[in-house]
């Protein structure tokens, strides 16, 4: 049986922990916070009406 490698490296972008989680993790912490805001504190983004917005 060969040794484990000993690499010495930052496991930061090595075994499933790439950016691209960090990334989903960022918008889905964004989107939350936003929808919470927009539903609990009645926070008004729209700057034009819905039907507008779908035409």
């Amino acid at each position: 049986m060969a040794p484990p490698k000993n690499v010495g490296k930052f496991a930061f972008l090595h075994l499933g922990f790439r950016p691209f989680f960090i990334g989903a993790i960022s918008f889905a912490i964004i989107a939350m916070l936003l929808w919470m805001g927009i539903y609990n504190l009645g926070w008004d983004i729209q700057t034009y009406p819905p039907i507008t917005w779908h035409a």
